[in-house]
């Protein structure tokens, strides 16, 4: 994705104070908190990262949200992994596999376009739960159960139990919400919740992809679009 480049999301870390290089607000001059931040160099410099910032904005409000900031970090692949690790950006793109691959496999990213094939069910929980305990984070994660005893529910408590976690036994959790509904309703309700709702989703959809394949610099086009074999599981 992006030149043979990877979008990668932090899973953990607190911050350190460093400086954008630019804030994007799509327009909208009402907009006060920063709810994104990426790290990037070449295609921050060449006004990608503004168009997609701006793109996904727009997009945002158009379904609901208020109206919102998109940081960018100036930074090589190397620093961006950096700053993914100290939580000083959420998001990476960036150009280097092999240093991507360490990324991820050693926890300080996760690559939003793996398939199920890729990653084991258990792997997958497992990074759950580490992104929904982390307190600091500036897009929150959660997990919407159907709670009612159904197979899938069943099914569910089970592979929490895989991990070692009962997220439904902890008196109050911030992230586990229990919804006693048939499939649809259970759907609906998570995203109306925006439960699953983020950036990398939007990236990869049909919308998002547009804005990267019709960025274009002299007429010439920059960035090509995800591989048809590389589909997101969310």
């Amino acid at each position: 994705m992006f030149h043979s480049g990877l979008l990668l999301g932090a899973l953990a870390a607190s911050a350190v104070a460093v400086d954008p290089a630019a804030v994007y607000n799509g327009g909208y001059s009402s907009a006060n908190n920063v709810k994104l931040r990426i790290g990037n160099g070449g295609a921050g410099q060449s006004g990608f990262i503004e168009a997609l910032a701006d793109a996904f904005i727009k997009s945002s409000v158009k379904n609901g949200s208020t109206p919102f900031k998109v940081a960018w970090y100036k930074s090589d692949t190397t620093e961006s992994i950096n700053y993914l690790k100290d939580d000083t950006v959420n998001i990476g793109i960036t150009y280097t596999p092999a240093a991507e691959s360490i990324a991820i496999q050693q926890g300080v990213a996760k690559d939003p376009a793996c398939s199920l094939e890729q990653t084991d069910i258990l792997t997958m929980f497992s990074g759950l739960y580490s992104a929904a305990e982390t307190d600091n984070a500036t897009v929150p994660t959660r997990f919407l159960s159907r709670y009612d005893k159904s197979a899938t529910n069943i099914k569910e408590s089970d592979l929490w139990i895989g991990i070692g976690q009962v997220p439904w036994a902890t008196a109050y959790s911030t992230w586990y919400h229990q919804y006693i509904v048939y499939p649809v309703q259970a759907l609906t309700a998570a995203i109306l919740l925006e439960e699953w709702r983020s950036f990398t989703q939007w990236a990869i959809s049909d919308e998002g992809q547009a804005v990267i394949t019709g960025f274009k610099k002299d007429g010439q086009q920059l960035y090509s679009a995800v591989p048809a074999n590389k589909t997101a599981q969310f």
